[in-house]
């Protein structure tokens, strides 16, 4: 893996984050991380919270490097997820895929 991408990374620790990340070496780097957290809603129906991954650590372009060792696994997010994580950390905006009519 050469470039990030957005990923659920296990970590050893039980964490799964949200995040970008890229593999150099033996080293894994975590970028714009959220801790993803099982929750409910209000009806009992489930949901995924999100928690800001290492939020008392003052870190370089919001990124962490770790041993590789210290992931278990990692996957491609799904679609809603990974557009969640770009709507909270991307500073452009993109309009959706609708066209655009003007008003007469």
């Amino acid at each position: 893996m050469s470039k990030y991408e957005v990923k659920v990374v296990r970590l050893k620790t039980g964490e799964d984050i949200l995040c970008q990340y890229q593999e150099i070496n033996n080293e894994s780097y975590i970028r714009n991380g959220l801790v993803l957290v099982p929750m409910q809603n209000e009806n009992n129906e489930p949901q995924i919270g999100f928690y800001p991954f290492a939020p008392y650590a003052k870190l370089k372009d919001n990124t962490l490097k770790i041993g590789k060792h210290n992931v278990l696994w990692d996957t491609d997010a799904q679609d809603d997820l990974a557009a969640k994580h770009r709507e909270n950390f991307n500073t452009i905006v993109t309009p959706g895929s609708g066209i655009i009519v003007p008003d007469k």
